[in-house]
């Protein structure tokens, strides 16, 4: 079973059915999807549009501190359900602070 979690390029975040489909991620994304792997202390993937920088999509901010690289659009993440269970807030808000501090 996934766990998915929509990153919106205006900071806004809300968890996604468990049945969304690749249809579905491709909608969120607004086209073609390509994979971001995430740092092993968010284990996972993000999805996002693979066009997202030539179509000059919005920045988004979380997102790339997530990813620890720019990524633009709205992003979709797309973890296992064990992988959802054991995150940690620090896990997210670590790699924001560290950002934050540079």
């Amino acid at each position: 079973m996934k766990h998915y979690t929509l990153i919106k390029s205006n900071g806004s975040f809300e968890s996604l059915a468990p049945e969304t489909s690749f249809e579905d991620i491709r909608k969120l994304v607004g086209g073609y999807v390509a994979f971001v792997r995430h740092p092993k202390q968010i284990s996972g993937e993000l999805a996002v549009n693979e066009d997202g920088l030539a179509l000059k999509l919005p920045m988004n901010i979380l997102a790339s501190v997530i990813a620890g690289e720019p990524l633009v659009g709205d992003v979709v993440v797309v973890q296992t359900k064990k992988q959802f269970d054991k995150l940690q807030p620090q896990d997210v808000l670590n790699p924001v602070k560290n950002t934050l501090k540079h």
